[in-house]
């Protein structure tokens, strides 16, 4: 979520949330090309963010013996169910932002950041 303030007052303006879509960079970096201005009328709006997954991969280090079951999970008041011990795989995101100035962008960073961990 964005919030802008009148620099001289210190009041906020207004307030949105900024979407974020499944998109490969590529895509969006076209359209940048296109209109280098982004003065056309399109259903784009910025800011906004798009994701895509690089890469999957199988951990072995994570691996547990796929005969143990996990414990019980009711899914009705009289049986229970359990399930196999699940696989374990690492995906791999990219994340962009496309903001028009470089103050909307820094919010989205402040606010993304602090949920990505370097261990």
């Amino acid at each position: 979520m964005i919030k802008r303030v009148d620099k001289n007052t210190g009041s906020e303006i207004e307030r949105f949330k900024v979407p974020i879509v499944y998109a490969p960079k590529e895509k969006y970096y076209a359209r940048l090309r296109a209109d280098p201005d982004l003065n056309r009328p399109i259903q784009v709006v910025l800011p906004r963010m798009s994701f895509e997954i690089t890469n999957f991969t199988y951990d072995a280090s994570r691996k547990q013996n796929s005969l143990l079951r996990s414990g019980a999970i009711a899914n009705t008041a009289s049986r229970g169910a359990t399930q196999y011990m699940s696989v374990p795989y690492d995906i791999n995101f990219d994340l962009q932002i496309y903001a028009r100035n470089v103050d909307d962008g820094t919010h989205i960073i402040e606010q993304v950041l602090p949920y990505f961990n370097p261990d």
